[in-house]
């Protein structure tokens, strides 16, 4: 219970003091102007940091007056302060590169001073390295180290704050699984205090955290990986770097190769990875809902580490590691001007179905057995691996799944990966009754991996589709305002093929439709209402741009009717180009055409015909 009014209490006042810190009129170093190497291109205040630290520090407060056990964290808050002050005044005023430093290095030396100094580290595989002499010198480094690389990845909008919410539930829930309660509220805090900060910051953010905000941050993870290596039963140090091992490659690898060029490494750039992404072509929600994904599957990795054997967090590290090379060096080819998985776009598909194909049997293996490796029943699993790929990728062939474009993944694409994977399921099985007689093989196994395979498969497809559609969005301001006269299958493609065309710069604001059982709905998150008698007060109420009529064989009475109340709504009737979007300029609409809403709208209402013809994707496309 001290846990979730910890989370509760750091989201209200987090959100409460952000809200506040926005009325607030800013001046000088407190307004981030963008320049050449800015991700935003519009001024932001950058003091944010007050209220998330507040909100956590006063949250902390409060949990140490209830929890005795709680009060192992207070020497923290000294290094906090030290941070946070310096970054404040950071953000107002620039200070030099030796006294930030210096601070850090104070800061730092807080842990090592109240007896956190790692005097060992365990790593899977390797076992526990003792440390020594030293184990200070690594604990100061550790730590200024994680303060610089969580200030380096805040370059964008809802990064760090979002990173630090799933980072903090992820940790929160592992020292709960280890018995440490006392630390579930402060990392609940720090999670809560996070998302009430990222109500604001989230794509299209309102403000940024500044290093007040942002070296805390890192300062409270590295605290927290200290902590937990020297707790019983113990937290390895490493598992919070793994959890944030996404934002800190990034950092690291960018401090390490503008060093090997001879560029300032503290000085601010636009050479992140994340940044680069942003270079070619993504926008700031399409990155940031990227890095949280692998945020969220690193720290479901570290919840699953606590309960596997040694071999599982091997996979999961191999896992981790080829899917971030390839990151890298997409990012690099893409720089160079290689176009994404085009020339072997194939190779490209086909290598991520053989991952999915491999982590969907290795993981239903480690599911079954509790995430242990044994014998005999892992031998045999691995002896059946090169024939279980063998099937699976000659199935996804068959049934055309590398001929698929990911972005425009529908229901036949569904229908597809279900038929592969049950098709492939067949072949598999009778093969390991025919081969190895079905012995040491878990009887439950093939269940498992086919139902994580078609989650797996289909969830990447979906995942792409849905990271194509982020960013296009309709605007509050400035989209057009379209309204679609029926609530069919019609009307469905309609709004689509809107969408698809202006994306943010058009908003499908509502559906009217006659039939009643439709009134009341939402078809693509737009409500349907009715009758299409009330269209015209319906359009000034929705303050509509554009009508389209998409009634397969609508009558010309019905679209007189359409006409008329958009007309009194302040309509205006454009004729069609020969490619169907309306030429600017008023007129009558020819006998037979079909034009399409204009962008030239004038504050006033375009009625758009289509009650005879077929308006799908190609008749809207410009």
């Amino acid at each position: 219970m001290t846990a979730l009014l910890a989370f509760l209490a750091a989201y209200a006042l987090a959100l409460g003091g952000t809200r506040a810190l926005l009325s607030l009129r800013p001046r000088g170093g407190f307004i981030d102007v963008p320049n050449a190497r800015s991700s935003h291109d519009v001024p932001k205040p950058r003091f944010g940091g007050v209220a998330l630290v507040g909100a956590f520090t006063a949250t902390c407060a409060g949990v140490m007056v209830v929890s005795s056990g709680a009060r192992v964290f207070a020497p923290m808050f000294v290094g906090v302060a030290l941070l946070f002050t310096t970054g404040l005044v950071d953000d107002w005023r620039r200070l030099s590169v030796p006294v930030r430093l210096a601070i850090q290095l104070a800061a730092a030396l807080v842990p090592v001073v109240a007896g956190l100094s790692l005097d060992h580290v365990t790593l899977p595989l390797a076992g526990t390295i003792p440390l020594g002499r030293f184990g200070a010198a690594l604990t100061v480094l550790g730590v200024m180290a994680s303060v610089n690389f969580y200030n380096f990845i805040d370059g964008i909008d809802g990064l760090a704050a979002g990173g630090a919410f799933i980072a903090s539930l992820a940790l929160a829930l592992i020292t709960a699984m280890l018995g440490h309660g006392d630390a579930s509220p402060v990392l609940l805090a720090l999670a809560g205090a996070s998302a009430g900060f990222l109500h604001y910051n989230f794509p299209p953010s309102r403000l940024f955290m500044g290093d007040a905000g942002s070296t805390v941050l890192g300062y409270v993870f590295a605290w927290i990986a200290l902590w937990g290596n020297a707790a019983s039963p113990s937290m390895p140090a490493f598992v919070p770097v793994f959890v944030l091992s996404s934002l800190y490659l990034d950092a690291a690898l960018t401090l390490v190769s503008r060093a090997v060029r001879g560029e300032p490494v503290f000085q601010a750039h636009h050479t992140h990875y994340y940044q680069r992404l942003l270079s070619l072509g993504l926008n700031h929600k399409q990155v940031t809902l990227l890095e949280y994904a692998v945020t969220t599957a690193l720290g479901a990795g570290a919840v699953v580490y606590f309960r596997a054997g040694e071999y599982f967090p091997a996979f999961l590290a191999a896992c981790w590691l080829a899917l971030f090379a390839g990151f890298i060096l997409k990012i690099r080819s893409l720089e160079r001007g290689d176009r994404v998985f085009w020339r072997w776009r194939a190779v490209a598909i086909v290598a991520v179905d053989v991952g999915l194909v491999v982590v969907a049997y290795l993981g239903a293996y480690f599911l079954r057995m509790n995430f242990r490796f044994t014998e005999p029943e892992g031998t045999a699993v691995l002896r059946a691996l090169p024939l279980v790929i063998v099937a699976r990728t000659a199935m996804f062939l068959r049934y055309g799944l590398y001929r698929s474009m990911w972005k425009y993944t529908s229901v036949p694409d569904v229908v597809r990966v279900i038929q592969a994977v049950t098709a492939g399921s067949v072949i598999v099985l009778t093969a390991v009754v025919l081969l190895f007689r079905f012995e040491a093989f878990p009887r439950s196994l093939f269940v498992i991996e086919y139902v994580l395979l078609i989650s797996l498969v289909l969830g990447v497809r979906f995942a792409r589709r849905l990271f194509h559609e982020i960013g296009r969005e309709p605007r509050d301001v400035g989209a057009t305002r379209f309204c679609i006269v029926g609530a069919g299958d019609r009307g469905e493609r309609v709004a689509r093929a809107i969408r698809a065309r202006d994306g943010a710069a058009a908003h499908v604001v509502c559906f009217v439709d006659d039939d009643p059982g439709k009134i009341g709905l939402a078809l693509h998150g737009a409500p349907v209402e009715g009758p299409i008698e009330r269209l015209e007060a319906i359009c000034r109420r929705r303050r509509v741009d554009a009508v389209v009529l998409a009634i397969r064989n609508a009558d010309a009475a019905l679209a007189g009717r359409v006409a008329t109340a958009a007309r009194r709504a302040g309509a205006v009737l454009r004729p069609a180009a020969e490619d169907g979007i309306p030429a600017p300029g008023g007129g009558a609409v020819p006998s037979g055409a079909t034009p399409a809403p204009s962008r030239d709208l004038g504050g006033r209402t375009v009625v758009v015909l289509d009650g005879g013809g077929a308006l799908g994707e190609a008749g809207l496309r410009g």
